[in-house]
């Protein structure tokens, strides 16, 4: 997957853990986009987005504020199959 499809990955991610936690999700694409360029910008490899890390290339690598253990994985598990 390429840097662009990773983002758009995460803000699904994104949308579906703010369903679950009963909040709404706003912001657009090319605002997420743009905030992760400029993270990567200032610090290099990774970037924490609302406590999702981010590798360099937008693969989310893990949740510090998954709303139950495995949220994250088990998102990217049911995106891939």
């Amino acid at each position: 997957m390429n840097e662009q499809n990773n983002i758009l990955l995460f803000v699904e991610y994104m949308k579906i853990r703010a369903s679950h936690e009963g909040v709404e999700w706003g912001l657009t694409n090319e605002q997420i986009y743009n905030l992760f360029l400029e993270g990567i910008k200032q610090n290099g490899n990774s970037v924490n987005m609302f406590g999702v890390e981010l590798n360099r290339h937008g693969f989310p690598l893990w949740d510090d504020q998954e709303p139950v253990k495995g949220f994250l994985n088990s998102f990217i598990f049911l995106f891939f199959n």
